[in-house]
């Protein structure tokens, strides 16, 4: 089982190259939570996993134009992993 947090502060601004400073505008604060949990063997590996497993919306960039878009935290995620190790 493996647990990953990651917090990301507000009061930054997005960073996009060649965009005017004032085109651009101060970031919020989010938080990300992904997850996997697994069984192994000696040869075999089967694991689930969610990443964003909140479905978090984080904006990592935002230009302030006409029409003003944003680059927001990829969406949740959810997997299933099998491994198998040949010898």
């Amino acid at each position: 089982m493996r647990g990953d947090y990651q917090y990301v502060g507000g009061d930054r601004y997005s960073d996009l190259p060649g965009v005017a400073a004032s085109l651009l505008r101060r970031q919020g604060a989010y938080d990300l939570v992904s997850t996997r949990v697994g069984v192994r063997t000696h040869d075999w590996e089967v694991s689930v996993y969610a990443t964003n497993l909140f479905d978090t919306k984080g904006v990592l960039g935002t230009v302030m134009r006409s029409p003003t878009y944003q680059t927001i935290t990829a969406p949740r995620t959810v997997g299933l992993n099998i491994i198998k190790a040949f010898k």
